[in-house]
């Protein structure tokens, strides 16, 4: 396998996150299960993506591994029109007439749509099988305007559980009860004041776009071990 050049300008991807490993591992066993050896890998060029890509390269050279690596392909962090559709080229000519093969994207959001809207674009639904990392998928939004493409797409997604407290208290809100600035537009979003429905709402959990998120619990222990960090910390310099 030829090296990539970009990694050579960052030499620091080189450390693990546990996270990326899972998901990569979750991957390539999604793979050897269907038997999917003819696969194609599109990135960003940044520590999200090189990490996987440096993960999935070390699989590959495991022996034993039987997955061929179609086209790698590697976006840069702001990503033009011409970049997208660049990377539809390589996936067809990855594809070298062998039929539909998997790919998998390893891009934020907006990238992996976009992806998916050039190859809709170009006809392309039903010609590859994707599988996508955590930053894409989670939601049935995330598939707006690209749902006969993505039919059928598997997306990873970090386990985590509702909060009943948050909920509850997110439930209630409304820009009348809360002082969080950001609170009126995200209101705005999730409803139409027009609508008689968001005109009666007493809080978010009287719409029928509401829904509780799920990764809170996550957020709620990075901020604790944060807190419990620091205060390591301040007893250390003391």
């Amino acid at each position: 396998m030829s090296t990539n050049p970009y990694l050579t300008q960052y030499p620091y991807f080189t450390r693990i996150v546990p996270s990326d490993e899972i998901q990569v591992k979750a991957m390539i066993e999604v793979l050897n299960h269907f038997n999917w050896q003819y696969i194609s890998f599109v990135y960003s060029l940044n520590w999200y993506g090189l990490e996987a890509y440096l993960l999935l390269s070390a699989y590959l050279r495991q022996p034993g591994s039987r997955i061929c690596l179609a086209a790698e392909v590697a976006l840069p962090e702001n990503p033009s029109d011409g970049d997208y559709e660049k990377v539809v080229e390589m996936l067809l000519q990855g594809n070298d007439g062998r039929g539909s093969h998997v790919v998998i994207l390893f891009l934020p959001q907006f990238s992996a749509i976009s992806v998916l809207k050039v190859a809709q674009e170009n006809g392309l639904e039903g010609r590859f099988t994707y599988i996508a990392s955590d930053a894409w998928g989670r939601n049935t939004q995330d598939f707006s305007g690209v749902e006969k493409i993505a039919a059928g797409a598997l997306t990873m997604k970090i386990n985590s559980t509702n909060d009943p407290e948050f909920d509850r208290h997110f439930a209630n809100l409304n820009p009348t009860n809360s002082i969080n600035p950001f609170l009126p537009e995200f209101w705005n979003v999730a409803c139409n004041q027009s609508d008689e429905q968001c005109l009666r709402a007493r809080g978010f959990g009287d719409l029928d776009t509401y829904q509780p998120e799920t990764t809170i619990t996550l957020v709620k222990m990075a901020v604790t071990f944060l807190a419990h960090r620091i205060d390591e910390l301040q007893r250390e310099c003391k």
